[in-house]
């Protein structure tokens, strides 16, 4: 059984097809039709390097150190996903459209830029040994239209001058482009019977006039992220439990192939149902943060 890995950068829970009836994907939903898409996946921060971090190594921020987008790097003594699966025999590769955001941390190496014959061949390789593949897609991330090609230029602008519509119509635009002209043609490619597939995005996009983009606070729009889900002969049932973290996609994943670990984090596999535990997400916001106003209700 082979492991492909999908994450989607800024992907709101509220902008796919199965939450909005705008999203035109039909290409993707017909391939997608027996995959469960489960709403409950929070994620454990609002910034891609944190988000990552603790994706490959089943700990929040707080355990891993990555605590923002401008920490560095992570504690060297944490095994990653991509370790443990190349030391268990599995062949690992990772394509990112933009693998200078992993730079400096201990997994970057693993992490090539994306080319979509490279990630085809790799995909439609007949290979003997068992195969992961982790794709990052950028498409979904700001500034999605925006002339200037800025996240906070002229995408914060429209937002502040009452235009949300503008930006939420090129966002929805982008969405549809990654979905329908790039993961739809990859994943006609794969024979299900032999895939575990997961697809799910790092955090939203939160879209209000003091936090044009994310990775200032918590909120459920950038927080709660959508997930899709295919493991062969399960029937692909909902998770037993009715929140999960991105954290707990760590240890389903050593579990399903088989891979030992000395893993003492606070995930648990997703097809476990475990006594309900406290669930984290925790951002360390750039060192000049937007001057936000306090909107608890807005907050998870």
């Amino acid at each position: 059984m082979n492991l492909l890995l999908v994450s989607i950068d800024s992907l709101r829970l509220d902008y796919v097809s199965r939450t909005n009836s705008r999203i035109a994907t039909p290409n993707f939903d017909a391939l997608t039709r027996d995959f469960c898409f489960y709403q409950g996946l929070f994620s454990a921060s609002t910034a891609t390097r944190p988000v990552h971090t603790s994706l490959f190594t089943g700990l929040y921020p707080f355990e891993h150190g990555v605590l923002g987008q401008t920490s560095k790097a992570m504690r060297s003594d944490i095994p990653t996903l991509f370790d443990l699966l190349q030391n268990n025999g599995t062949k690992v590769s990772a394509f990112s459209e933009a693998p200078e955001i992993f730079t400096g941390l201990s997994y970057a190496d693993f992490i090539q830029r994306y080319a979509a014959g490279a990630v085809s061949q790799t995909l439609a390789a007949q290979a003997a040994e068992q195969r992961f593949v982790f794709l990052h897609f950028w498409g979904a991330h700001t500034p999605y239209g925006a002339a200037d090609g800025a996240a906070l230029g002229e995408t914060a602008q429209l937002l502040r001058s009452g235009q949300q519509h503008v930006v939420q119509e090129r966002y929805a635009r982008a969405v549809e482009q990654l979905f329908e002209q790039q993961l739809a043609a990859l994943l006609s490619t794969l024979d299900l019977r032999n895939w575990c597939v997961f697809i799910f995005s790092d955090h939203g996009e939160s879209w209000t006039a003091e936090e044009p983009y994310h990775g200032c606070t918590l909120r459920n729009s950038v927080l709660r992220v959508p997930f899709y889900y295919h493991i062969p002969g399960t029937g692909n049932p909902l998770p037993a439990r009715p929140v999960l973290s991105l954290i707990d996609l760590f240890p389903t994943l050593l579990h399903l192939f088989q891979v030992e670990s000395d893993y003492r984090g606070l995930g648990t596999d997703m097809r476990w149902n475990a006594a309900p535990q406290y669930r984290f997400a925790q951002i360390h916001p750039d060192p000049k943060p937007l001057d936000l106003p306090s909107t608890p209700d807005d907050h998870l």
